[in-house]
């Protein structure tokens, strides 16, 4: 539900890792990145591993430990390369899943991979901020709630259709 405001932190963080080049964040930041000055024990694991849990949320996450989300941050702008986006052997709660997303136009291919078990309900949460107009799952119609598609048999192969 705050997909937006997720990317604009996200990116805004990543942006914000100092020193630049160490790729982590320090437990004292400085407006002037330019001058010499304490920047606290190094590395700081903690915030690292909650930058982890947020993006991989951005992908997978399982919602009250019986649901299984998709995509939910996906940002549209990552569809536009040509060949999409790939998330391969990703572990969660029920099994190690994956997918491959790829926009064409009005229509978004996705197909997943891996194996679960013991999942209640698997959503594919649209990734684009309008109204699913269709969507198929194995070339079946699929049920749609709250934009996103609801997919009864996993693998899949999904599209959907704006």
């Amino acid at each position: 539900g705050k997909k937006k405001k997720t990317l604009s932190m996200v990116n805004y963080f990543l942006r914000d890792m100092r020193p630049r080049k160490w790729l982590h964040w320090g437990e004292v930041v400085h407006a002037d990145i330019d001058t010499p000055s304490y920047i606290g024990d190094m590395p700081h694991t903690w915030i690292g591993a909650i930058a982890i849990n947020v993006i991989r949320n951005m992908f997978v996450y399982e919602h009250n430990n019986v649901d299984l989300i998709f995509a939910a941050g996906v940002d549209p702008e990552w569809l536009k390369a040509p060949q999409g986006i790939s998330v391969l052997n990703f572990p969660t709660y029920f099994g190690e899943v994956g997918f491959k997303m790829k926009r064409s136009g009005n229509i978004i291919k996705t197909t997943f991979f891996g194996s679960v078990k013991g999942v209640r309900n698997i959503l594919l949460t649209s990734p684009l901020a309008r109204p699913i107009k269709s969507a198929t799952v194995a070339g079946s119609p699929a049920k749609i709630i709250n934009n996103k598609v609801v997919i009864k048999k996993f693998p899949a192969k999904v599209i959907i259709k704006y």
